[in-house]
């Protein structure tokens, strides 16, 4: 008979990331879905991102934690103004914008520029290229 030792699904600053990310998602949950999107996102999120807090304007009251983690939940992810104090680039997932577009009913509106590289360096969306 062989022995399972059961091993962590996720490994080190993974599962902190995927709770960080669960505790966005449960802020924004609304009392009754009406409409649920599945969509892959990553939380390739290190505890040194983790730790960063928003800095959200003056005035919010938006729901839920105070942390930093990529994933489409949290506020800050893809918005470098709003986590200031965050180790490494925030360009967010510019995938996610074009999907929420194409079901807003306007597939060619493009993501939001990402703020971390310059003007000349941003690649187009596919929508207005060719």
């Amino acid at each position: 008979m062989l022995a399972f030792t059961p091993t962590p699904v996720l490994p080190g600053d993974a599962s902190a990331a995927a709770l960080a990310a669960e505790a966005w998602r449960q802020a924004w949950k609304p009392p009754r879905v009406r409409l649920l999107l599945l969509a892959e996102s990553h939380m390739a999120t290190s505890a040194a991102e983790l730790a960063c807090r928003l800095r959200l304007p003056a005035g919010l009251d938006w729901p839920g934690p105070e942390g930093f983690v990529r994933h489409i939940y949290c506020p800050a992810y893809g918005e470098p103004g709003l986590v200031p104090d965050l180790p490494v680039a925030n360009a967010g997932t510019g995938q996610f914008w074009r999907l929420f577009a194409a079901i807003e009913g306007n597939p060619r509106r493009p993501a939001p520029p990402s703020r971390t590289l310059p003007r000349a360096s941003r690649p187009k969306p596919p929508c207005c290229t060719g």
